[in-house]
């Protein structure tokens, strides 16, 4: 009996250092929102690869046409050059110059882990609505961030951040 009232007191000194070692981690958790905004940037990269998750509108037939080199890129007949049909081939949403992508950035402190895209057309592309002069044109939301038009966390961004935060718990909790 004495024995297992030993194993009782070694697993209570245990679960000490434990909550321990969590109370510090809670204090200042600042690893963790570092991974999670490294969490954050990879799903951002990972919507830019996919083209959207879900997957982003089509782009307008006025910016194909626009990114193939306008009418010089057709031939006399009407047909495509075929370089009008390589570049259309590989055409990307958000991805023509690739500055929206390079504009996207993330912070993180004590408390806290964000991104952000610091283009002029960021805000827009994330969560759509009208632009234009006269606020004549209507463009969908293609949530790049790792986040939908209503602000909440994409599925994958959300198991992942999970993810990372658990790993991080069971860092401090393991024993030493």
């Amino acid at each position: 009996m004495s024995e297992a009232f030993k194993t009782i007191i070694t697993g209570d000194e245990q679960f000490n250092r434990t909550m321990l070692s969590i109370g510090q981690f809670s204090k200042r958790p600042r690893l963790a929102m570092r991974d999670m905004a490294a969490v954050l940037e990879d799903q951002t990269e990972q919507n830019f690869a996919a083209q959207g998750r879900p997957k982003w509108k089509e782009l307008a037939e006025s910016t194909k046409h626009k990114r193939i080199g306008g009418s010089k890129g057709y031939k006399k007949n009407g047909s495509l050059t075929k370089r009008s049909q390589r570049v259309l081939a590989q055409m990307k949403i958000l991805q023509d110059s690739g500055l929206m992508a390079a504009s996207v950035h993330s912070q993180y402190g004590d408390d806290y882990s964000m991104i952000g895209a610091s283009r002029p057309q960021a805000r827009i592309q994330q969560l759509g609505g009208e632009t234009g002069k006269d606020h004549n044109t209507v463009i969908e939301a293609r949530p790049y961030l790792p986040f939908t038009p209503d602000l909440k966390l994409q599925p994958e961004a959300e198991k992942e951040l999970l993810k990372t935060g658990m790993d991080h718990l069971r860092r401090v909790a393991s024993p030493k």
